[in-house]
């Protein structure tokens, strides 16, 4: 009794200890492959959400016609090409231009491609009034892509993102303005009419056809007397037509006989104002 008591004291044999420090080194090394993971994992959500921020950030610069203007004006847009696009705004503590090559999240996260192309739809002519013109100008309402891709320090590259983006591009394929907001105008010329910016209010009329100006009535006294304005054009207040267009006599009304000595005729001629396409 007294030897096997004293033989359950003596503690593990060699295997039993050999078997028993593998143990806890497996655990160990699953416990800091776990940890590792973990770490991995919440660094790869705060870089997702890095990504997800940057890439809202910059759709909401492009689809504000404001900032969208300040951005791209004068730019080149090729017509059924790609070029690379800068925005010159800052980002957080990082400054500008957002563009290939642009890091952010601390070094961490960067631009591996910012890019505007053509996405072949065809291009809607339009004429319109620009901040920085006095008359209409004949322009290309075309309607982009924005591609923008970005990468990670360790040599890995994210899914890309892209949104469509309206512009309005002139014969010198410069871009003079962002069409994001669409107005009465843009509906009136994407449906094949004009719109016409010199009557008041601005009014949508079919192509090729003459445009009136309003009208207005002359008085005539036949043989005897002069006449006068007896009913002004309401779109110039007096007895003309608006600069542009061609008068033309479209009657004569409340034509009247008088026999006295005489016999002669009154009447008034109705003045038509009209622009017709050349």
């Amino acid at each position: 009794m007294r030897n096997a008591f004293f033989d359950s004291l003596r503690g593990f044999s060699m295997g039993s200890t050999v078997i028993a420090v593998l143990i806890g080194g497996l655990s160990a090394a699953l416990i800091a492959t776990l940890v590792t993971r973990a770490v991995a994992g919440q660094r790869a959500i705060i870089d997702r959400d890095e990504m997800s921020e940057f890439s809202v950030f910059v759709k909401g610069l492009l689809t504000r016609d404001a900032v969208c203007n300040s951005s791209l004006l004068d730019k080149t847009f090729l017509p059924g090409g790609k070029t690379d696009l800068e925005l010159a705004v800052p980002y957080g503590k990082k400054s500008g231009p957002i563009g290939k090559g642009f890091t952010f999240a601390g070094d961490k996260l960067s631009v591996a491609e910012l890019s505007i192309e053509d996405r072949g739809d065809a291009p809607i002519p339009m004429t319109l009034r620009l901040a920085s013109s006095r008359t209409p100008v004949p322009l290309n309402r075309h309607m982009a892509r924005v591609k923008l891709q970005l990468s990670h320090a360790d040599g890995s590259t994210y899914r890309s993102r892209f949104f469509d983006l309206p512009l309005l591009v002139d014969s010198r394929n410069q871009i003079k303005a962002c069409n994001n907001e669409f107005t009465v105008s843009d509906a009136c010329q994407a449906m094949g009419f004009e719109w016409n910016n010199e009557t008041s209010p601005p009014t949508c009329v079919p192509k090729n056809v003459c445009v009136t100006g309003g009208t207005y009535k002359v008085i005539s006294a036949g043989l005897f007397g002069r006449g006068g304005c007896g009913l002004s054009n309401p779109a110039t207040g007096a007895c003309r037509c608006p600069a542009g267009f061609t008068d033309t006599i479209a009657g004569a009304a409340d034509v009247a006989m008088f026999c006295g000595r005489f016999c002669f005729l009154t009447f008034n001629l109705v003045h038509q104002c009209l622009r017709c396409p050349q």
